[in-house]
């Protein structure tokens, strides 16, 4: 486990949800962490940017836990506007005595208010996992007349670098849809394990995530691995990963194409 500074890390993870912002502080309190949500930052008279105000605080219940270290947000358009937040708590504690980690997923209001929706922690965990170290957020557009809105096809992508494959903690990607075609919550998601896991390494895979908008197709998510041991020329180098949804409607399966920084990464487009 990573070791972590006294000061409570205020800013370590920033994300606007359409008016708040939200800034989360993993280490505050005995690294229980925490979220705080600020108003409108260009309030004011004349439209002149000034301080939001603090509108609430959140802190994690328990010791350790890291609340706030990773943080995404979304708007879903169902006929009406939703915002929702997610908070990664990636040294969270289960009730079997393990790390495994844990990603919060709330609605929240323009006042700074969050309403727990889910609470996710991986069923399958070793202890050190660190589930929700990175989150990114993946939406679909609703409609041609609503395209940088996403409908219930919104994914969030968890980080979990500290998770084992064949033995060796090398990390993993989890693709996870919170809400079903009718609205109901889905409780599956799709995982991404490490490529060529080695025991000289953690390799790390999951500690970066960011969203691969889609353009002609139906998009998914860049994972970063910065302790990967490439496998052209046997080096720790690090490496990205693009994992493309090839699923269809309310579904997942990933296409994963590796990049290096010696060889696919140099290509040109064609187009």
């Amino acid at each position: 486990m990573r070791g972590h500074p006294v000061s409570a890390l205020v800013g370590a993870a920033l994300v606007v949800v359409s008016l708040p912002i939200v800034v989360g502080a993993p280490a505050q309190s005995s690294s229980k962490g925490a979220i705080h949500l600020y108003g409108c930052a260009t309030s004011g008279y004349g439209n002149t940017l000034t301080t939001p105000s603090l509108l609430n605080s959140y802190e994690g219940a328990a010791t350790g836990g890291r609340y706030g270290h990773a943080l995404a947000g979304m708007r879903i358009y169902t006929g009406t506007y939703h915002r929702y937040l997610a908070v990664g708590q990636p040294d969270y504690v289960g009730s079997d005595g393990k790390s495994s980690g844990r990603v919060e997923f709330n609605e929240v209001s323009s006042h700074g208010n969050k309403t727990l929706v889910k609470a996710f922690v991986p069923g399958s965990h070793d202890g050190d996992d660190e589930f929700g170290y990175a989150l990114a957020v993946h939406q679909r557009p609703y409609s041609g007349d609503v395209s940088d809105l996403g409908g219930r096809q919104t994914w969030i992508g968890i980080g979990m670098p500290g998770a084992k494959k064949g033995g060796v903690r090398a990390g993993a990607v989890w693709a996870w849809r919170p809400f079903n075609s009718d609205g109901s919550l889905n409780n599956v998601a799709a995982v991404t394990s490490a490529y060529n896991p080695d025991p000289a390494t953690d390799t790390r895979f999951g500690e970066s995530i960011a969203d691969l908008r889609p353009l002609n197709d139906e998009g998914g998510f860049v994972a970063g691995a910065p302790d990967a041991i490439t496998t052209d020329d046997d080096v720790e180098a690090g490496q990205a990963s693009i994992l493309e949804n090839v699923g269809g409607d309310y579904a997942w399966t990933t296409v994963r194409r590796n990049l290096n920084q010696e060889t696919e990464g140099d290509s040109r487009p064609t187009n």
